[in-house]
This record gives C-alpha cells, sequence and structure tokens, in this order.
C-alpha cells in the first residue's frame, strides 16, 4: 500500500533537495515555453518574507481563497486571499488553539477549519464556531463547508487507526460519525452529500441517506479515497495499489461510476472539480517532484506547465481546487529564485465558439454541443448553459453553427 504524504505536511518543501528542484523546474520551463500559447494566466498569492511554505486549499465562486502559511519560529497559520487580490489575510487564531489551517471557503465565505490536535471549527463575519467532538474523541479538523455551514471533516486524525469522518449539521447543531474508524471526511456539497473514505473505500453520505460506499477504481487499483464532490454529487479523489506505491486518480459519477483519470506519473492524484466536471490534480515521476494538472472529459489531461504562460517563471508542483469560472488555486516554485509559491490561475477569456474552453475552436466544440442537444438551459446543469453558445434559451443546430462559423478563431 502507498504511504501518502499529504500535501499540507509543512516539511514538504524541506524534503525536496535543491538539485531536485532545479531539474523538474528546468522542465518545466522547457514545456511551457514550447507550448506557444496559454489559457491561463497566473498571480502570485502575496505571503509573508519569513514564510517558509505556504499552500492554498479552497477556492470559492467568487475567487476568494483559503489556505496556511507556515512562518519560522511561529505556529502554521490560517490565511486568505480576497478575490481580486494576492495580499494575504492571517486569519485571527481560534480561542484557546496555537496552530490551525483553513481548509475550505463556501461562497458565502464561511471558512472552515481546525488542526490534529485542536477543534474543529467554522469561521463566518469574524466569529468561530466551535463544532464539537465525536464520543470518545479528543480533536478535530474540519476539511469541507457547504453554504449552510454544514461542515465535514475527521475525529482524532492524528490517530494510529482510530480516526473518524464527522458530519456537523448546521441546522441543529449536531455533530454525528459519517463510517465507522478508519475514517476520514474530505468534502461536502449545497446537497448536503459528503465524501471521503471508510476501509479501503471512497464514499459518499448524506444525513437522511447514510453511507454509500463507492468500491474500487479496478482490481489492482482497489483502495479508493474521496478528495472532493461537486453539487451533481461527482467525486474524485485517488486509487492505490495496495501492493506498491503507485496511484491513480479517479473521478466517480452516477452514470459512469468509476472511471480512471490518465495517469501522467505513478503517483496521482485528484484534489478537486467543479459543476463542469473539471478536475485538477497533481502527479508524480519516480525522481521528479510532483506536477500539478487539470482534466476534463473533453480536453483530456493538460500540464498546468504547459497552459500558462512562460513569462510567469512558475512550476505548478500540485493544483487542489478550481472553481466554476475555471480558475485553479495550486502550489509550486518560482523558477527565478526557486522560492514555494502559492498561485491563483485564471483562465485568459475565452471567446465565442469556445465551448469546452480549452483555448482553440474546433470539432471538440461543436461535438461538446452535439452532445447537449435539447438539453434544459437553466435547468441546474452549467454544462448546459454552456452548450447554448447562441444565449437563445435552447441547445439546438443554432449553436453548433454559431461554433462552426468561428472555426480556429481562438488559435
Amino acid at each position: 500500500m502507498q504511504m501518502r504524504c499529504e500535501i499540507y505536511s509543512p516539511n514538504s518543501w524541506q524534503n525536496l533537495g535543491l538539485a531536485r528542484w532545479l531539474c523538474v523546474s528546468a522542465l518545466m520551463l522547457v514545456a511551457a515555453a514550447q507550448a506557444g500559447e496559454f489559457q491561463y494566466t497566473a498571480a502570485v498569492l502575496e505571503q509573508p518574507e519569513e514564510a517558509y511554505s505556504v499552500v492554498p486549499f479552497g477556492i470559492n465562486a467568487a475567487g476568494d481563497v483559503v489556505g496556511w502559511v507556515a512562518i519560522s519560529g511561529e505556529p502554521i497559520r490560517g490565511c486568505l486571499w480576497r478575490a481580486g487580490h494576492t495580499d494575504m489575510i492571517i486569519l485571527p487564531t481560534p480561542p484557546g488553539e496555537n496552530g490551525f489551517y483553513a481548509r475550505d471557503i463556501s461562497d458565502g465565505r464561511i471558512i472552515a477549519g481546525g488542526y490534529e490536535s485542536g477543534s474543529a471549527w467554522t469561521f463566518s463575519h469574524g466569529k468561530y464556531n466551535f463544532l464539537g467532538n465525536l464520543p470518545g474523541t479528543g480533536s478535530a479538523e474540519a476539511k469541507g463547508v457547504n453554504e449552510f455551514g454544514d461542515a465535514v471533516g475527521t475525529a482524532d486524525p492524528n490517530a494510529m487507526l482510530n480516526f473518524q469522518a464527522f458530519y456537523y449539521d448546521a441546522a441543529t447543531d449536531e455533530i454525528v460519525q459519517m463510517a465507522p474508524y478508519p475514517s476520514r471526511g474530505s468534502d461536502i456539497n449545497d446537497a448536503g452529500q459528503a465524501t471521503g473514505y471508510h476501509g479501503t473505500t471512497a464514499f459518499r453520505y448524506t444525513l437522511d441517506g447514510g453511507l454509500e460506499d463507492l468500491g474500487p477504481l479496478s482490481f489492482i487499483y482497489s483502495f479508493t479515497v474521496g478528495s472532493a464532490i461537486n453539487q451533481a454529487g461527482d467525486v474524485v479523489g485517488g486509487a492505490d495499489d495496495v501492493t506498491s506505491d503507485a496511484s491513480r486518480a479517479f473521478i466517480y459519477t452516477d452514470a459512469e461510476g468509476m472511471q480512471e483519470i490518465p495517469a501522467i506519473g505513478i503517483i496521482n492524484q485528484a484534489w478537486g472539480l467543479n459543476d463542469l466536471g473539471v478536475v485538477v490534480g497533481s502527479s508524480e515521476q519516480t525522481g521528479f517532484a510532483d506536477q500539478g494538472w487539470v482534466w476534463s472529459a473533453e480536453t483530456g489531461i493538460q500540464m498546468l506547465a504547459d497552459i500558462i504562460d512562460p513569462s510567469a517563471h512558475l512550476g505548478i508542483i500540485s493544483a487542489t481546487d478550481i472553481n466554476n469560472d475555471g480558475q485553479i488555486i495550486g502550489y509550486g516554485t518560482d523558477l527565478i529564485n526557486y522560492a514555494a509559491v502559492a498561485v491563483r490561475l485564471t483562465p485568459t477569456i475565452p471567446c465565442e465558439g469556445d465551448a469546452n474552453g480549452d483555448g482553440v475552436i474546433d470539432p471538440l466544440d461543436s461535438g461538446f454541443v452535439l452532445a447537449r442537444f435539447g438539453c434544459p438551459v437553466g435547468g441546474g446543469d452549467p454544462n448546459c448553459d454552456v452548450a447554448d453558445q447562441n444565449d437563445d434559451g435552447s441547445v439546438d443546430p443554432l449553436d453548433v453553427g454559431f461554433v462552426l462559423a468561428r472555426f480556429g478563431q481562438c488559435q
């Protein structure tokens, strides 16, 4: 089984040797230069000069970002970067706590977080709401929050085996166990569907419906972990080969079940997805640092180093979350001074006819529209809304003609 080194480890930067960084950074720079075009602009999120590590974890619809920063001689601190800004706001320390992480942020700016040896909380309008603990546990950390203040996470997250996934119901101010230990909670959508894993399988959970196991990806990649869930209930995460260090990223949908996202390296993990089904994550080849990527069914997998402006001189090590506007957050290295940096990537302004948002108008875009003929615009499926290219309220041959008339214009 793969021994997971989670991306939020404050020691992860120190464990990468300079030679390894120089090598992977040079490769990323060459790849970016060869790309010729870029689909995202990159903004480096500010951090204190004395910080030695910074990781963004969650982004909401507006583009607000939360994460944590490690400063020499100080405890880990949760932080916020506001939409449209790069300056860091260090959150106030929760009462009675020392170090703390900020893990997720809702569209209404409810922040969720905690610490391995502390308490789980949500933070809104300048006030902390402590979520409590499961019976028999002494600490908790929230990792996902929805628009209603419901939160999920893990009780006793540092325990050897008896860590437990919890669900906090804001309406009743009660905390319940989602799955027997060992289990962890990762994310929750506005419908109250949560994901995580228990034992060796990823799950979905609702208060009314209880626990639903999502099962293995394959016979080989049988240990599955749910990392994120969108409004449709689609789940992404990672699947481990229990006999080796290899892993594969996956997406689970009700229509298709478990599907493998094409692998780039030996170790592959999906960390976030949006309501359009666009997934972000990281992959690692033996001897190299992780490389961040973005994937959709229409465009396939793309290395972020290949589709950002090479003049930014950035190597993206991992992509951790994405919103419905396509903004991606992640972390990596500045290829000039090799400092650890947090980044927010924003898609370049799309041109009319680029239905799948890949920066080129081609048969993939007309195929995107054709596959959605007749689907209800404004009915809750954002893909239907995008497919209505001429904005007349329906997806029909006029939308295909709209796309065909603009073939190649984004190149």
